[in-house]
């Protein structure tokens, strides 16, 4: 039997296996997003779930959007989003937490909204922005538009599901089922080539975990010998089969279990952490180094080695006349820099400091 609670603004539903939270764009508890007077508003409205949706606007401001939704049972979720996905920005956070980018270019099921049919601005999509830890009860969820395009878009609806979860057009998790079975007797002789997403492999002949230690380091350090590397307690031999990673859409400890879960699964024991700790002047971005250390602590838990890489002269282009890069004008990435300029070097020793004497949060 399916249970659907509706209090305005908000929707959940379980039916069997599948539970879902589905909520409008168009119903925030508060906003202040601005409509463009006569334009971007104008789009086939029956691409949109309920037929309406959030939009914004504005050449002078973001603009932010909040919702509150009841959740029956604490746990993680996957976090489904429909919005515009062109030459958009957007932002969400959960209560008072870290504001997390949207990666709109990740998207999928782009559609030309436009009321015209001319391919502008005027685009709805699905974007996965990854999983979310709930705590039961009423929870709330921000938006925020902010585009260097006058901070425009749309925010038709989001989806709060199981993990396994892939959005089709406007249907709803649980009827989605029903649509495929339709499909299929509508093409008789074929059926839906439709995998699940990758999930975290359970006990089978193809889950690699047991390749990796209990915990990386359990065998002690790593050490070099006679061209080989070794675990510095037992004196056993180690290979590292490495990835670059974790993925970009890893933001938080809950989806960088899962992600190093995966990773272990299919017999990876080594991550190259491929990324700047510091902002655009050169000074330690601690925010970065946090994520950093959550990356190494997840990983370590399922036997996976963490290399870092902290510099690219591809990442960094600081103003002229930098107190220690005396003579560097600012139009070009400092490529050789590092190799010969003292005050550089220790800047550079500087960040590795930051890193590696930043206290973990747990």
């Amino acid at each position: 039997m399916a249970i659907l609670f509706v209090c305005g603004w908000f929707g959940v539903c379980a039916s069997g296996a599948q539970s879902y939270i589905w909520v409008e764009g168009e119903a925030p508890a508060e906003s202040d997003a601005v409509r463009h007077p006569w334009w971007y508003d104008q789009v086939k409205k029956e691409l949109f779930s309920g037929g309406d949706f959030l939009s914004h606007f504005s050449s002078d401001r973001a603009g932010r959007a909040s919702y509150r939704f009841n959740v029956p049972e604490s746990g993680v979720r996957s976090l489904w989003i429909r919005l515009n996905p062109v030459q958009a920005a957007m932002s969400f956070r959960l209560k008072d937490s870290d504001w997390q980018e949207i990666d709109v270019d990740k998207n999928t099921q782009s559609e030309n909204a436009a009321a015209d049919g001319k391919p502008d601005l005027r685009f709805i999509a699905w974007v996965d922005a990854g999983q979310v830890d709930l705590t039961a009860g009423i929870n709330t969820i921000e938006f925020r538009f902010h585009s260097t395009n006058n901070h425009h878009g749309y925010l038709d609806c989001f989806v709060l599901a199981d993990s396994g979860f892939r959005p089709l057009g406007l249907a709803k998790p649980d009827e989605l089922e029903a649509l495929k079975k339709q499909d299929q007797l509508a093409n008789e002789g074929w059926f839906a080539f439709d995998p699940p997403p990758d999930d975290v492999p359970g006990e089978s002949v193809t889950d690699l975990r047991y390749l990796n230690e209990d915990y990386a380091g359990a065998g002690g350090f790593i050490k070099a010998r006679n061209g080989r590397f070794i675990h510095g307690d037992t004196g056993a031999p180690v290979r590292f089969w490495a990835v670059n990673g974790p993925s970009p859409a890893a933001g938080t400890r809950v989806e960088l279990r899962r992600e190093a879960r995966l990773l272990a699964g299919m017999g990876v024991n080594m991550v190259r952490i491929h990324g700047s700790v510091f902002d655009d002047q050169g000074e330690p971005d601690f925010s970065r180094v946090r994520h950093i250390i959550d990356i190494v602590e997840t990983m370590k838990e399922e036997g996976i080695y963490s290399h870092l890489s902290i510099y690219f002269p591809l990442w960094f282009r600081p103003k002229p006349d930098n107190p220690w890069l005396p003579g560097y004008k600012g139009d070009k990435h400092p490529f050789a820099a590092l190799m010969f300029n003292p005050a550089f070097q220790e800047k550079y020793r500087k960040w590795w400091q930051v890193l590696l004497q930043t206290p973990s949060p747990v």
